[in-house]
């Protein structure tokens, strides 16, 4: 028996952690591979990149051998990274599984019985459960990947149908935040992972410098930095050495080699993972650090530096003037092939008031924030359209500590409204909003009035906005 094999990991979950070096005396690797291979809840809390996660989907990646199925929840734009740690982890598996970028594709395999593990965002998972393709009494094991980037009301809608025998996995930068997590989705977590410690908060640490790239152009992002500043013995840390290869491609190792601890000596440390915080005061004892943000971390950056000081990439900054150059031309090309007689006749007393530039500048912006707005011309040639949709007013709010599952559960069990009638929910301060079918609204206002939310008798009825006011001041009536 291997030692990967001691922690109840499968032989191609512990070769693929291998790879991306981990071993398996790792205390991450111990402290959390283990209890999600056994079946456990667990609340992870790490840096915000899927590398740091690795040891617990390679728990997971185990307990699916055995199997069930995983739903594996995440915001959006973090998709394509978690998709990229799972591939790395799961390629000798012999696990079925889809990253859904769109919803067509997922709803035919889930029919056919063809996926085991399916990584999506919320919004696509819901949308999969009302139309019966995904069943959440199937699902064994649900991991919400950033559940402090997801939104709340859609993760209580999932959640509120999930067996209570499912495992229940977070993976979270948010120790702050942790506690909450964990009551709202997970009771009974063990916790885990780098920001787990009693520690892991530590205050800002003076300035750090932050180069933006996107997740799949970090290399790219490293090449640049190095050309820009010139070191003279740069060094890349990471989480572990999934990346490796990637980087390879764009910097050899004799130029830039990859860490995945402090090093003893740097001239400048380029974080391709984002540190902790103790390993970040560490890294700035020895060098300068410049931190990759990908979209999302940027926060994390903040917590890490009291001044966040922007490191311009030259290639980034050459796509962003070419764009310029383009949007230049058209404007050229107006300018040369049509007339313009009435436009000039039209802005002339500008021009005597203003300069001819800003007010150019001033058109540019207001033509350019109206081009992006495709459903105008749909929604102009049906004004008299009734709305499918409508939102109803609730008396109860954050103040109530009333949450969108609380809504949720008074509509379904208290009424026996159908989950999947119930759209968006918006807990408010003071009240609530429950986007309902308009034809079905003004009935389920009516029958939820004097139903108890949270101890308290609520009214309700259907919502028809603010009440307008010539000061511009009103505000809703209850």
């Amino acid at each position: 028996m291997s030692a990967f094999e001691e922690l109840h990991l499968t032989e191609a979950a512990g070769t693929a952690l291998g790879r991306a070096g981990w071993e398996p005396t790792h205390p991450l690797v111990r402290e959390s591979a283990p209890p999600v291979a056994r079946g456990q809840n667990l609340l992870y809390l790490a840096p915000p990149s899927p590398s740091w996660a690795a040891p617990v989907l390679a728990g997971l990646i185990s307990r699916l051998a055995q199997g069930g199925r995983a739903v594996l929840l995440t915001p959006r734009e973090a998709l394509d990274p978690w998709a990229s740690q799972l591939a790395a982890l799961m390629s000798d598996s012999g696990i079925r599984w889809h990253a859904a970028r769109g919803e067509a594709r997922a709803l035919r395999l889930l029919r056919a019985d063809q996926v085991q593990l399916l990584l999506l965002t919320p919004e696509s998972a819901l949308a999969l459960v009302r139309r019966s393709a995904l069943k959440l009494e199937s699902v064994t094991s649900i991991v919400l990947l950033w559940p402090e980037r997801l939104a709340d009301d859609v993760l209580d809608l999932l959640m509120q149908d999930l067996p209570g025998e499912s495992q229940r996995l977070i993976v979270s930068s948010r120790p702050d935040a942790a506690a909450a997590l964990a009551e709202r989705y997970a009771r009974k977590a063990v916790s885990a992972g780098p920001l787990a410690t009693a520690d892991a908060l530590h205050a800002p640490s003076g300035p750090i410098r932050a180069a933006s790239t996107p997740w799949g152009s970090r290399a790219q992002a490293v090449a640049q930095v190095i050309e820009l500043l010139d070191p003279e013995h740069p060094v890349v840390f990471a989480a572990d050495r999934s990346g490796e290869a990637q980087l390879r491609e764009a910097v050899p190792a004799s130029v830039a080699p990859l860490v995945t601890d402090v090093p003893e000596t740097a001239s400048l440390i380029i974080a391709w993972d984002p540190p902790t915080p103790a390993q970040f005061i560490q890294l700035k004892e020895v060098a300068e650090v410049v931190l990759l943000t990908p979209p999302g971390m940027e926060g994390w950056a903040n917590r890490l530096g009291s001044l966040v000081r922007p490191l311009r990439l030259p290639a980034f900054l050459d796509d962003a003037q070419a764009r310029a150059a383009q949007q230049r031309a058209e404007v050229q090309q107006a300018v040369d092939e049509r007339t313009l007689d009435a436009e000039v006749m039209l802005l002339a007393p500008l021009f005597e008031r203003y300069d001819a530039t800003r007010v150019a500048a001033a058109l540019y912006s207001l033509w350019a924030a109206r081009v992006p707005r495709p459903t105008m011309a749909a929604s102009s040639t049906s004004p008299s359209a009734e709305p499918t949709t409508a939102k109803v007013w609730i008396s109860v709010g954050q103040r109530d500590e009333a949450t969108a599952g609380d809504l949720v559960a008074a509509l379904v069990k208290e009424l026996g409204v159908d989950r999947g009638r119930i759209g968006k929910i918006e807990v408010r301060e003071n009240f609530s909003l429950v986007e309902l079918p308009a034809a079905e609204a003004p009935r389920i206002a009516e029958r939820l009035a004097g139903v108890s939310i949270r101890r308290r008798r609520v009214t309700a009825r259907v919502d028809r906005g603010p009440a307008p006011r010539p000061s511009g001041r009103g505000s809703r009536s209850p």
